[in-house]
């Protein structure tokens, strides 16, 4: 009896342990931190809109928080409790001079392919554009970005689907750039939320943040975190959004582009090309499918 009481007690503290909702927050001002990247093993999750994530989504021994901004950290599963208190980083900004006038150089979004104009973005993806600029744009200010994503399309649904609105989460980011790869995350939009039934343009104003396109690029990105139900909570229902897609590799004649795949919650950081990835997935013909995002651009010279 003594034996059985023991082993019951110790199945109701493992549950509530591995049940247990965490929250994620600033160590400074104390506020929750939204859509946190949890990694754990080779995969992740990401906390909700108010930082809070589940243990029992946790298979590992360890986990390691990221955000953009933040320390990263490491931490063992069993040391935690029902809160988590991640530093601010201390950001290094480049040095730039402030013009009374400027001039703006726009580069429009290209046309997008025909034959397959946007790619499958899956939940917990990032589709990354790396742009090197051409003489003129090469230490220019950048003012803003225009993202391309178009609506699901009938056979991405299920056959009895009525809703009117799909609501997903998304992240802009830009990446500096070595070797035409992304290096460091030097900017993190707040989540911006679009429909996925409706073809979409999100825009994000940058110019106070000061970002220049240095002559070897940046690498512009959308991030997929998920699909959100009508309480805000991150949901599964729905697998992936469609950004645009082009054929054309250089951007107005100013940037030369090259688009990559890549899963941040997963702790490699392996980068493939869409072109290469649409090589592996349609085996044939795939020369009339998109190979770079839809971006426009504004920049300040």
């Amino acid at each position: 009896m003594k034996n059985s009481y023991l082993l019951l007690s110790f199945l109701i503290i493992a549950f509530s342990v591995n049940s247990q909702n965490i929250v994620v927050y600033d160590s400074i001002n104390n506020q929750a931190l939204p859509y946190v990247a949890v990694l754990y093993g080779e995969t992740g999750i990401y906390s909700d809109e108010n930082g809070v994530f589940n243990l029992t989504e946790i298979t590992t021994d360890s986990l390691t928080i990221k955000f953009f901004g933040y320390e990263r950290i490491e931490v063992a599963t069993k040391n935690l409790k029902d809160t988590l208190f991640i530093n601010p980083s201390p950001q290094e900004l480049a040095q730039v001079v402030i013009k009374n006038k400027y001039k703006e150089i726009i580069v429009k979004q290209p046309k997008k392919s025909r034959s397959l104009g946007s790619c499958i973005a899956a939940k917990e993806m990032e589709i990354i554009l790396i742009a090197k600029p051409k003489k003129e744009l090469i230490n220019t200010l950048i003012k803003e970005l225009s993202i391309k994503i178009n609506k699901l399309i009938k056979f991405d649904l299920p056959d009895d689907f009525n809703k009117k609105e799909v609501l997903a989460n998304i992240r802009i980011n830009i990446y500096t750039v070595r070797d035409s790869l992304p290096i460091q995350k030097i900017y993190s939009s707040i989540p911006k939320i679009i429909n996925v039934l409706n073809d979409n343009v999100v825009i994000i104003n940058i110019k106070d943040e000061f970002i220049k396109l240095p002559k070897e690029g940046l690498g512009f990105s959308i991030e997929f975190i998920g699909f959100r139900n009508p309480n805000n909570l991150l949901i599964l229902d729905y697998k992936f959004i469609r950004p645009g897609l082009t054929k054309t590799r250089i951007f107005g004649e100013l940037l030369d582009v090259k688009t990559y795949l890549s899963y941040p919650l997963n702790n490699k950081m392996e980068y493939i090309s869409i072109e290469e990835f649409n090589k592996q997935n349609w085996p044939g013909n795939t020369k009339n499918f998109g190979k770079n995002l839809i971006i426009g651009f504004v920049f300040l010279k």
